[in-house]
């Protein structure tokens, strides 16, 4: 549920999208969630093994790995798009929460050093989404292992239970 939620803050701040994750819009947070899942995979130090072991990186092994990242940027591509498109519609709109997005704000900014082309503005977009996902998980290890800490983290679930 962690990742619903960080997704559905990442979508109400860059793009003014309320995601109804656990209801009629699951399925694509799903969507979403496994795909930003899979790209970091596909990029972390550890599933990465082409990058320490070059001999990985040619010939047929190589074509397999490519084929895995266009596949999932390619799937990726595809609801950035349609959350890109649906932004414009409501901007157009005058959906208030739109309005108030990181991306409306941004794109209103017309000093001429601070115009953003549409690729940076889908940059910004796709790093505040795969951000939160992929930081998840770090922050759950972190807090577990301040738990785990003896003396510390009993102190820290003591006082965590009595707020």
């Amino acid at each position: 549920y962690a990742q619903y939620f960080v997704l559905r803050c990442a979508l109400a701040l860059t793009y003014g999208y309320e995601l109804d994750a656990l209801g009629s819009e699951r399925q694509l947070a799903d969507t979403v969630i496994r795909t930003e899942n899979q790209i970091i995979r596909l990029r972390s130090l550890i599933t990465n093994c082409q990058d320490y072991l070059p001999i990985l990186g040619l010939g047929p092994l190589r074509a397999c790995y490519e084929a895995d990242a266009i596949w999932w940027r390619r799937r990726r591509d595809r609801y950035m798009d349609v959350f890109m498109r649906q932004f414009e519609e409501r901007l157009q709109s005058g959906h208030e929460a739109t309005r108030r997005s990181i991306l409306a704000r941004v794109l209103a900014d017309a000093r001429p050093a601070h115009v953003l082309s549409r690729p940076e503005a889908r940059s910004l977009c796709l790093s505040m989404v795969s951000a939160g996902l992929d930081n998840v998980s770090l922050v759950v290890d972190h807090v577990l292992g301040q738990f785990a800490r003896s003396a510390r983290g009993a102190a820290m679930q003591l006082r965590i239970r009595r707020e």
